[in-house]
């Protein structure tokens, strides 16, 4: 089930008939083309480990942005890595082809952010089902503003 719409104010397709140098702003966007594989990560929290030993986790958001041309608002991947000590890594965006979606989709993510060094590199990388994960979201205190 699709989450909220994340287009809020200040957010990057915020609006859908806002004025803009680059259309009219009299032509409402068209909302973006269902994609039921991109749902997992709508407020979705999966496990990240190394060697078999969870090293944290990550938390994603779905949201719609509008190009500088068009009227068709696009899918718009956000992910957060929060270590098992709390650490947060800065927030990263993924948009098509979805290259960090692409990873998780198959069991693992590089981390090549990381603030530490030496938390950098693959991990291993699975789902938690929807009810634990919004509880480890709310207990690691992850809301859309981190994103």
């Amino acid at each position: 089930m699709p989450g909220p719409d994340r287009t809020g104010p200040g957010r990057a397709g915020a609006g859908t008939a806002r004025a803009s140098a680059y259309g009219d702003p009299m032509r409402p966007r068209l909302p973006p083309v269902p994609d039921a594989s991109l749902d997992a990560f709508d407020g979705g929290v999966g496990v990240l480990s190394r060697d078999g030993v969870r090293a944290g986790h990550v938390a994603t958001v779905r949201w719609q942005y509008h190009g500088l041309l068009g009227r068709q608002l696009h899918w718009w991947i956000w992910y957060i890595v929060v270590w098992e000590d709390g650490t947060r890594e800065r927030s990263q965006e993924d948009y098509a082809p979805y290259l960090a979606v692409q990873e998780m989709r198959a069991g693992y993510l590089d981390v090549d952010v990381a603030r530490d060094p030496t938390r950098a590199g693959r991990y291993d990388f699975a789902w938690l089902p929807p009810a634990e994960a919004a509880a480890t979201r709310e207990r690691l205190g992850i809301q859309d503003s981190d994103f």
